[in-house]
């Protein structure tokens, strides 16, 4: 394993996958990891997407929060770490993310921080794992 994707939104479940991805990285010594955190924009009625102020605000103090904790959290392993945020669509960002660094393996805690979203429209995990082109680990 070369490779390993960890996508994360700060919640408890993502700190557990979080240790898992911490074995994953000692078990494979030679392998680089890319930490995601996906910012997703609010729609609006037409399709658009608007990010105000106080949420551009808010979403920069979240980012920075999680950075933070990664960057201390993974600091063993801080010379095979890169941390990216990017807006969107969390599962589409995270596949294409995938995709686009050409990782091994995937990983993902099992429910997030969008408890209504995982109600309406099925949880970020689950879609990875039908999406996903490469393996997809998620933790509970």
């Amino acid at each position: 394993m070369d490779k390993i994707l960890f996508a994360t939104d700060g919640s408890d479940s993502a700190a557990k996958a979080g240790e898992m991805t911490k074995s994953l990285l000692r078990a494979y010594p030679q392998a680089q990891l890319i930490v995601l955190h996906v910012i997703k924009p609010l729609p609006l009625g037409d399709g658009m997407v608007v990010i105000p102020d106080t949420v551009t605000t808010y979403y920069e103090k979240v980012g920075n929060e999680i950075k933070e904790n990664v960057e201390r959290d993974f600091a063993e392993f801080a010379q095979r770490m890169t941390f990216e945020q990017r807006l969107g669509q969390p599962v589409l960002v995270i596949c294409d993310m995938a995709k686009e660094a050409q990782v091994d393996l995937i990983v993902v805690g099992s429910h997030g921080r969008g408890a209504v979203d995982r109600l309406l429209i099925g949880s970020v995990s689950n879609a990875v794992l039908h999406r996903a082109h490469v393996p997809v680990l998620v933790v509970k």
